[in-house]
């Protein structure tokens, strides 16, 4: 798992995202919003994550395990945590 910096990355796709009031903060909470949104809808009709997950679950949990590990000199944890995440989200067997 790859850290950006004081950027948002999906897919590739690197916005600076430095300040909250930038316009590029809003195209950039946009882009994020969409592209997890969608890949949430997909996973959803898949039948691989529960439906009463919503994208704002998800961008919760991606913040949480980025400031809960930000200092770490690793991705083991971060790693970890984004499994026990994921591992979560999944309908149940």
């Amino acid at each position: 798992m790859g850290r950006v910096s004081g950027a948002c990355a999906v897919t590739g796709v690197r916005v600076p995202c430095r300040s909250r009031t930038s316009p590029r903060h809003d195209d950039c909470q946009v882009m994020i919003t969409a592209a997890a949104g969608e890949l949430l809808h997909r996973a959803q009709q898949a039948g691989t994550v529960r439906p009463g997950v919503h994208t704002e679950d998800l961008l919760a949990f991606v913040n949480a395990i980025s400031l809960a590990t930000e200092h770490h000199d690793d991705d083991v944890q971060a790693n970890r945590l984004l499994d026990i995440a994921i591992d979560g989200i999944r309908l149940p067997r």
